[in-house]
């Protein structure tokens, strides 16, 4: 979401920072190291926007456990007890 714009300083321990227009419309200076990592990939309003749709999202929980994402996840074929994370021992 991060596009570069122009050099910008380089911070007391020498590290580049650059100009970056994200998106969203904001520009801000960000840091070399985490634009090329990846670990910056907007100004922060991705941030807000994940925060905001798990805000909203309602859940059922039960016993501290997600029921929607318990629910979804679908067993393998190989499985033989029909619980995800269970097996059989045959021998036992």
């Amino acid at each position: 979401m991060l596009t570069v714009v122009s050099f910008s300083h380089h911070s007391k321990t020498g590290y580049p920072y650059w100009n970056c227009l994200c998106d969203c419309g904001n520009e801000k200076a960000i840091d070399e190291h985490n634009l090329i990592s990846g670990k910056t990939k907007s100004c922060g309003c991705l941030k807000s926007l994940v925060g905001k749709s798990l805000r909203t999202k309602k859940l059922t929980v039960y016993d501290g456990v997600e029921l929607g994402a318990a629910i979804a996840q679908t067993t393998k074929k190989s499985n033989t007890s029909g619980f995800r994370g269970v097996s059989w021992v045959e021998k036992s």
